[in-house]
């Protein structure tokens, strides 16, 4: 049994001392993972990560892990778990800080739609595209409007969801995510 490379070499930093730079390896294995289709997976490295975080009483970082795993949990079905991941990123992040900004914002504006508050929900999730639109980032970007499509298509807006989903494949095609422009094109589907 092979440990994931997340775990591998948040184990090494550890041996090493590095206890904080250890607990940062699931801003990027946790995403590797979702993009992989493993939401449990995700969790696992982003559970670790803010658990040590927390611990420590960081309060930068944490607030994109938080985010990253409100997504996880979403994908997984637990929308309360989502909402509460969601709502700790939207009270930790900094104002300056987009990725933290953009997930809290879709991630609750799919749940609002997902629990009937469309407009509210929409209204959400376009502030996340908006967010994004302050970066060159267009895996955010891509992201933000994927999470706009799922409220969007929520609130039965579906010529409206697809239009997002196409914008986001174009977003994620440019940057060469070929993995996530096909989650895009799928969600376009009818």
């Amino acid at each position: 049994d092979v440990p994931a490379l997340g775990q591998h070499t948040a184990a090494i930093l550890e041996e090493l001392g590095l206890r904080f730079d250890a607990a940062l390896i699931s801003i990027d294995s946790g995403p590797v993972e979702l993009l992989a289709g493993d939401p449990v997976a995700a969790e696992a490295e982003l559970r670790k990560d803010y658990d040590a975080l927390d611990a420590m009483g960081e309060r930068n970082y944490i607030s994109s892990i938080a985010g990253l795993l409100a997504e996880a949990v979403y994908r997984q079905g637990r929308f309360e778990d989502a909402r509460g991941h969601a709502v700790f990123c939207e009270e930790v992040a900094a104002p300056s800080d987009v990725s933290s900004q953009y997930l809290w914002r879709g991630i609750k504006g799919k749940l609002l739609a997902r629990d009937g508050d469309h407009d509210q929900g929409i209204t959400l999730a376009t502030s996340a595209v908006d967010q994004t639109r302050t970066s060159d980032d267009l895996e955010a970007q891509g992201n933000a409007l994927l999470f706009l499509a799922e409220a969007q298509a929520a609130a039965g807006r579906e010529g409206d969801a697809a239009r997002s989903a196409a914008e986001a494949r174009a977003l994620f095609e440019a940057k060469g995510n070929i993995v996530s422009a096909a989650r895009a094109a799928a969600f376009a589907l009818p």
